[in-house]
């Protein structure tokens, strides 16, 4: 059974360079992101326990997120929207819908990833 408490990773400026937003067994349950560029963003989540496992481009994308130019994209703490993350959640943002996409947006975008510790 999942765990209720709830976890908010916040990143101001994330690209394409692969971030760790948590180790271990995760559900992600919301997301709160923002594009400041005038072209369309994409986050790429990945399950791995760190970020240097993540060759953004090649490994394989868990979850593709649009975030559009100019926008937001807000998902609240659903707990009837999970997905699970075994390793852990690794995040970068590109410029392409494409998994092997490695284009960085010309500003990096705000992201805050909202997850239970899958206990």
């Amino acid at each position: 059974m999942a765990s209720t408490l709830q976890f908010i990773f916040r990143n101001v400026a994330v690209s394409n360079t692969a971030i760790l937003v948590r180790t271990g067994s995760n559900l992600l349950v919301g997301w709160n992101l923002i594009n400041t560029n005038t072209t369309n963003s994409f986050l790429k989540l990945y399950n791995a326990a760190a970020a240097a496992d993540v060759t953004v481009g090649t490994t394989a994308v868990v979850r593709t997120l649009l975030i559009p130019a100019s926008g937001t994209v807000f998902l609240s703490n659903e707990d009837k929207f999970q997905v699970g993350f075994s390793l852990g959640i690794v995040a970068a943002v590109v410029t392409g819908i494409a998994d092997n996409n490695t284009t960085a947006p010309t500003i990096g975008c705000y992201v805050e990833i909202l997850y239970n510790e899958n206990t």
